[in-house]
């Protein structure tokens, strides 16, 4: 019985942390796109935020994921065994910005030329959020 619990958590952790998105996994949805059209590129990423003209009839594309994460405010009691006072230590909440900007760039016939991503939360859009 221990054997097979052990045997499973090993399978839990194996297959679980390979599902987890990455970095590569967006950059790989993103490279699939190129050579396609911007309609493609809107059906799988949605609509985009922002359109830029550029030079000879080209355009950019440009979606923007902006969220934050919080963290808890936390506090931290010492004790001095000198004095015997006790000194309360107490970190504020933080906010950590979760952003991705993903930008696509067309030519004057509407095909994907160049894609690019930047950002902490371009790791959870890339199983397939948008």
């Amino acid at each position: 019985m221990r054997f097979f619990s052990v045997l499973c958590s090993i399978a839990i952790f194996i297959f679980g942390c390979s599902a987890l998105p990455s970095y590569s996994a967006y950059d790989a949805r993103l490279n699939a796109l190129k050579g396609k059209s911007i309609n493609d590129a809107v059906a799988d990423l949605g609509a985009p935020t922002r359109t830029v003209e550029l030079a000879a009839g080209s355009k950019l594309y440009v979606w923007e994921e902006k969220s934050e994460l919080r963290t808890a405010a936390h506090g931290n009691v010492t004790h001095d065994p000198g004095t015997n006072a006790e000194r309360l230590t107490v970190t504020p909440s933080q906010r950590l910005p979760l952003d991705c900007t993903t930008e696509v760039e067309v030519d004057a016939k509407g095909k994907v030329v160049r894609v690019d991503s930047k950002g902490a939360a371009c790791v959870s859009v890339a199983n397939g959020g948008k």
